[in-house]
């Protein structure tokens, strides 16, 4: 694009000055194939000639002196074409350019899979890259809605809307801006809506166990969001969305780069009235809410070979519903909630660069996350309960990547985590501390034919066992359209501050929960203020839960038959020991339970996920996606092979054991999901239409027959398809302004058990941007 540019602006520099010339140069320029290339920068290198091809890859470069010229092709995704033309008085010369395809323009650069830069096709790890092209053209507001559509990728409800990944809970998958954790998981659960997806330069998500690199909470994978870059010069941007339920999204982003300076700066409001999928009950399924969001990243080069960065983000949301509870008499009164949130970054960092392929960097990370939730009754004012969770989170680290040889890169770095929080919810202020190492080395014996990475990483924690997390990886070339992958990881998942130290009782059920740290303490209050009826389990034995612990393996295979199609297949199996599961262990005299945690189950999930993906022209893109998945409680099939579960048959009303065939594994996972999308880009007349579908299957909803298991058909809640479409019309010179409409979830399909699904959603948007470089643009080569 940034060729394009020059091409149009040196033409209408220079083009004013030729009118003495007769002789012309004409041509075509096209691929290898035959297939002709519009937009494209064809120039004469030591001149001032230059302009574009038409929408049929035809050009003419007219009063030209007789000369023999070296012209000079440039396209994006093609490899720079240099040819040699005479142009003799008052004739036309013609010429035919032809160009191929750069095979490593076309590789998206990542980060996450291996905390250094690399071409994703030679990553041995699972990646999926979410470029800004893709974002833009979904017409979605938040992040959530970008993941949902994403292969092997789900919204769940489960405390809140968050993402599964293989099979995984959410809050086993870590989410990331800029390589560094989010915090906010009060009940495990990331809410996505939380991240306003402007000013994003691509996401990255790993597949398989990432602790070896990022510790906790990567035990199935990690989300990694990175922003844009600062380019040269003043550029930014004004978005504007709104959507059904009054949704509006409102961003405004400015970077600039002048000499050893680069700044960015993005705010961002988010707010809607809010809408009710239950209008039985009182209060509502998203309440109204409003938030800000502003971003800042800094970047001050102090030499040659080092810099300074400064990441920061602020986030506040207010939100405000009614709800119903009883009183000492019984009697139902309305309850005013009023609740607000927000968190902040502080992450300087230096990095300095010994060479090419040898740095060390040395970072700062200081988060936050807080919440207050006030309850007032409805009819005087008068307080009814209030809460607070605050949490704080620093980390300190070194990471050094060092190019020992041509065919071994190092990489190793250590830190320490200090995390606190308080809340009414916990017994006292508690603190997390991490010490941890890493090492990572690539191996590459014969230049990317083969590719194998090897490591680990050790974390010292203060609160349980020490945890040792390796991994290998490795991946191997077998043609130059056949490449295999294969990895082996362990992850780990610490308890939280819940698990281990929570003090809770609901104040509308009264039913209680204690952290297994605090259970001896917390079940002797209650039995000294004769609130327990019965023990169910002797709280005594109740050890400190360790942490869940994951071995993973991966198996793919990446097949580019032709330039234009790309096709995907991952193997994955996953087995999680010491699963932390709550369980009650006693009954309160008000008829309410009393819950703890232990580390209770073995749980396996499987299944394999593919994509294809096929470009006609340079205008249809079709992509197709699938994941097949199993989710399976290794103590639940135990304890059904050994005949000690039953099930009342609905036809007979018979109460008959169940069979290992019939249990349909974890709630809340679908067996088979996948997505397709098309993809149109009209480049004559500047608009873009895509229409994107995406498909659930049948998941398990809840228990229905009472023992605990998914084993009956009416505890399956109907598989479903939505469907959505977007059109973007470019307008003004260098399509500075976008305008976009579109629909979300087109045939408004519902699901009661899918709450962040409220039906059809229709948006408009506008996008403007501007630029102004400083410097002056120099002539072609």
């Amino acid at each position: 694009m940034k060729s394009v540019l020059l091409c149009i602006l040196l033409f209408l520099i220079t083009g004013y000055k030729l009118s003495a010339q007769t002789s012309s140069i004409s041509g075509t320029v096209v691929t290898e194939d035959g297939e002709t290339l519009p937009m494209v920068c064809v120039r004469l290198l030591n001149t001032t000639y230059t302009t574009t091809t038409n929408d049929s890859g035809y050009f003419v470069l007219n009063n030209i002196p007789p000369n023999t010229y070296h012209i000079k092709v440039d396209a994006f995704s093609y490899k720079p074409l240099v040819d040699i033309i005479t142009v003799k008085e008052n004739e036309s010369a013609t010429i035919t350019l032809k160009l191929q395809e750069d095979i490593h323009q076309l590789n998206e650069v990542v980060i996450t899979a291996t905390r250094t830069e690399r071409n994703m096709a030679d990553v041995p790890i699972p990646v999926t890259v979410i470029s800004s092209e893709q974002i833009k053209n979904m017409g979605s507001m938040r992040l959530g809605e970008v993941l949902a559509e994403q292969t092997g990728l789900s919204i769940v409800s489960d405390h809140g809307s968050g993402i599964q990944l293989q099979g995984f809970a959410s809050d086993y998958t870590m989410i990331m801006i800029n390589g560094q954790p989010l915090l906010g998981r009060t009940g495990g659960t990331f809410d996505l809506n939380r991240i306003s997806i402007n000013n994003i330069k691509q996401i990255e998500v790993t597949k398989g166990p990432s602790s070896s690199l990022y510790g906790s909470e990567a035990l199935a994978g990690v989300i990694n969001i990175i922003t844009e870059d600062p380019k040269e010069g003043l550029n930014g941007n004004l978005q504007v969305k709104h959507r059904t339920f009054n949704t509006s999204d409102i961003s405004a982003s400015v970077n600039s780069k002048h000499k050893k300076l680069s700044s960015s700066i993005q705010l961002n409001r988010y707010s809607s009235e809010g809408y009710d999928l239950t209008p039985e009950s009182i209060d509502r399924t998203v309440p109204p809410f409003s938030s800000y969001t502003i971003n800042g990243n800094f970047i001050y080069e102090t030499g040659e070979k080092s810099k300074i960065k400064l990441n920061t983000r602020y986030y506040t949301e207010d939100q405000a519903n009614k709800l119903e509870t009883t009183d000492a008499v019984n009697e139902i009164r309305l309850v005013n909630m009023d609740a607000n949130q927000n968190d902040w970054i502080i992450a300087p960092s230096f990095v300095y660069d010994f060479s090419k392929h040898s740095k060390i960097s040395v970072i700062n990370y200081s988060s936050g996350y807080n919440t207050q939730t006030n309850y007032t009754y409805s009819s005087d004012g008068s307080e009814y309960e209030k809460e607070f969770f605050n949490q704080l989170y620093n980390k300190t680290e070194t990471q050094a990547d060092l190019r020992l040889n041509k065919t071994n890169t190092l990489t190793l770095g250590s830190g320490l985590i200090i995390e606190t929080l308080s809340s009414d919810r916990y017994a006292e202020t508690d603190k997390f501390y991490t010490k941890y190492a890493f090492v990572q080395n690539e191996w590459t014996p014969f230049g990317k034919k083969l590719s194998i990475i090897a490591g680990g990483r050790f974390d010292a924690h203060s609160e349980y066992s020490h945890q040792l997390s390796p991994k290998l990886a490795a991946q191997y070339k077998l043609k130059k359209w056949i490449t295999i992958k294969g990895a082996f990881g362990a992850g780990f998942k610490a308890p939280d501050f819940r698990q281990l130290f929570l003090k809770f009782t609901n104040p509308t059920s009264g039913y209680s929960v204690l952290g297994s740290s605090i259970v001896n303490q917390g079940m002797l209050e209650l039995e000294s203020q004769g609130q327990i009826q019965e023990v169910l389990i002797d709280y005594s034995t109740i050890n400190t839960i360790k942490a869940e612990r994951s071995i993973s393996y991966n198996f793919g295979i990446d097949l580019k038959p032709h330039k234009t199609t790309t096709f995907k297949i991952n193997v994955f199996r996953n087995d999680i020991t010491d699963l932390i599961e709550s369980a009650p262990i006693a009954i309160k005299t008000n008829g309410q339970q009393v819950y703890s945690y232990f580390n209770l189950n073995k749980v396996y999930t499987q299944g394999f996920e593919n994509s294809l993906s096929i470009k006609v022209k340079r205008n249809w893109t079709f992509s197709v996606g699938y994941q097949y998945l199993e989710a399976k409680d290794k103590g639940v099939i135990e304890t059904i092979e050994e005949g000690t579960v039953f099930a009342r048959n609905k036809e007979t009303n018979k109460v008959e054991r169940v069979t290992v065939e019939a249990y349909g594994g974890l709630f809340n996972r679908s067996k088979h999901s996948g997505n397709a999308k098309i993809f149109y880009k009209n480049i004559k007349n500047k608009f873009d239409v895509n229409v994107r579908g995406v498909y659930r299957g049948a998941f398990g909803f809840g228990d229905t027959n009472g023992n605990s298991i998914l084993d009956s058909d009416n505890e399956y809640t109907e598989g479903y398809f939505t469907w959505h479409f977007s059109i973007i019309k470019h307008l003004l010179k260098d399509e500075k302004l976008s305008l976009q409409v579109g629909m979300d979830n087109i045939f408004s399909t519902t699901n009661m058990y899918v709450p962040s699904m409220p039906g059809r959603l229709t948006y408009v948007g506008a996008t403007y941007r501007f630029t102004k470089n400083n410097n002056k643009t120099p002539l072609p080569e």
